[in-house]
């Protein structure tokens, strides 16, 4: 028997996007699983190719990539010591066979000028990476995801997703797990599309701040900015009980009712 319910949100012969944002550790993960798991779709972390370039080249784990925050937050060992020159030699070798793919995957749309200076710039990325005291897979997708990905197009990783999930013919909801900018709520908008906003009292993403790049845009923009980035949240969601009344929350947010920590923002 199917674990999903028999509510269906969206048609079946229907793509609509969904995002979640709120800060590292807040339970966007666990909500997007959770919505798939009940109403179908599937997730589509914006963060998903940068992840998969790190796992090729640095030999990430999935638990660090994908797994609970703390894993991406702390210092891969490998790195340190007497293993580390080692490891950073096979990470060079791994560099120099998967950056040019993944380049023309990630930027079909340059011309090759654009992408020869694309890939001089992610070389810069990687020696800059790679010469930290620690390596923390959470250092290295801030830095690859903005300082590297939003300098050569702001719109990057939502235009992957968008080409992603129509190559992929998805129906139902499309989630996007980690919004955090103020353009990717406006394509959410621009695409009639929900933006839930998971608050967990006591996380504040100060961990992911600790373990990456101090006050990083990916984690800060959407403090900085606020009341700005709060028009284009359609729901919020506190995030501060039981998993089941967590879950019990999504759901009133995407099929009506209401509760004291759900808030419907739509006018």
């Amino acid at each position: 028997m199917s674990s999903r319910t028999s509510v269906t949100v969206y048609g079946e012969n229907t793509m609509q996007f969904l995002g979640i944002a709120g800060p590292a550790g807040s339970g966007k993960d666990s909500a997007a699983d959770y919505i798939v798991k009940t109403y179908g779709g599937e997730k589509i972390a914006l963060a998903d190719p940068m992840k998969f370039f790190l796992e090729d080249v640095f030999g990430f784990t999935n638990r660090q990539l994908w797994g609970p925050s703390q894993f991406r937050n702390a210092p891969d060992k490998r790195y340190e010591g007497s293993m580390r020159p080692g490891a950073l030699h096979v990470a060079r070798t791994r560099f120099e066979e998967h950056a040019p793919s993944w380049l023309l995957g990630v930027l079909p749309h340059f011309t090759h000028a654009q992408r020869v200076a694309s890939a001089e710039a992610l070389r810069l990325w990687f020696e800059d990476f790679a010469g930290q005291a620690s390596l923390t897979p959470r250092y290295g997708l801030q830095t690859l995801g903005t300082e590297w990905g939003r300098a050569q197009d702001p719109s990057i990783w939502l235009l992957y997703a968008e080409r992603d999930a129509k190559a992929r013919e998805l129906k139902g909801y499309v989630l996007i797990s980690d919004c955090r900018f103020l353009n990717e709520a406006k394509f959410l908008r621009e695409r009639d599309a929900k933006l839930l906003e998971i608050i967990r009292p006591g996380t504040d993403g100060s961990a992911a701040m600790a373990a990456g790049v101090a006050a990083h845009p990916s984690e800060m923009e959407r403090v900085r900015h606020q009341a700005e980035f709060k028009t284009y949240v359609t729901h919020t969601i506190t995030n501060d009980d039981t998993l089941e009344t967590f879950y019990r929350r999504l759901s009133e947010a995407l099929v009506g009712g209401q509760h004291g920590a759900f808030q419907d923002h739509r006018t």
